[in-house]
């Protein structure tokens, strides 16, 4: 957890982002590229050392990371979202969909960045729908829903 905030300040303090939403998209390959490098060492050690569940759930972060990183090439789109709510997705899987009152969150993100000029709806829907769907189908393909 603190290398991807480690990567996100030095980036910053080099200049690498100019501001800290890095709202230029151009501005967001670095530092996408740079956690999706890093979450391939724990994605490897969770294989190794730990059990299917622990394996899955870092390889759901990999490739929500890489995910964004792609899509950021060609099209601006919301990571607050990706990642809030794949989380949520992933609280209530974990939690037998108890606590399905969490996806407010994502609303209340979705308007925020909205309502800040940081994306447009059709960015904030992306966002939303890749968080969704990665954690659906990785779980999906292990058999694990």
């Amino acid at each position: 957890m603190f290398i991807p905030i480690f990567l996100f300040f030095l980036i910053l303090k080099r200049g690498g982002i100019s501001d800290i939403d890095v709202t230029k998209r151009e501005e967001r390959y670095k530092l996408f590229g740079g956690m999706t490098v890093i979450l391939i060492i724990p994605t490897i050690f969770a294989y190794i050392f730990g059990n299917n569940l622990f394996f899955v759930l870092h390889l759901i972060s990999l490739i929500a990371a890489f995910t964004l990183y792609l899509i950021t090439l060609r099209f601006k789109i919301s990571g607050h979202l990706i990642m809030n709510s794949g989380g949520i997705f992933i609280i209530n899987y974990l939690f037998d969909w108890k606590l399905l009152w969490l996806f407010v969150i994502v609303l209340i993100v979705a308007f925020a960045r909205i309502y800040l000029k940081k994306h447009t709806i059709l960015e904030i829907l992306t966002g939303g729908l890749v968080g969704f769907l990665v954690p659906y189908l990785v779980l999906k393909f292990f058999k694990l829903i």
